[in-house]
């Protein structure tokens, strides 16, 4: 059967306190206080919390970091000396990067013959 996303998060970090704290080291928090922040991840739900910390831990095995992952994305659209096309994907979340890189990926894959 299919665990919950509570279980699923006490499974792999014990609690929400935890994966907060975790989140809060890797997330972009944009001029916000440190404890606004952390509030903020507390009241959002476990499936969500899951997702952006998959979505962090992803992009930082596989990329490194997000500027690294804009930079992959634009030379799979043949985009890289575009600025402001990068400033632009570099504003984007790291969630919504990964999606364009793997709709990249596959369209560069049906266009090689």
């Amino acid at each position: 059967m299919k665990q919950s996303p509570l279980q699923l998060v006490n499974e792999r970090f014990g609690n929400k306190d935890t994966l907060v704290d975790k989140l809060a080291g890797m997330v972009d928090r944009e001029g916000e206080d440190k404890d606004e922040f952390k509030g903020r991840l507390l009241s959002m739900a476990n499936s969500k919390l899951l997702r952006l910390h998959d979505a962090h831990v992803a992009m930082s095995e596989r990329f490194g970091s997000k500027d690294q992952l804009v930079s992959a994305i634009l030379a799979l659209m043949n985009k890289g000396k575009d600025v402001d096309y990068q400033d632009k994907l570099s504003r984007l979340t790291p969630v919504r990067l990964l999606a364009m890189h793997r709709e990249q990926e596959r369209k560069a894959k049906r266009l090689k013959p």
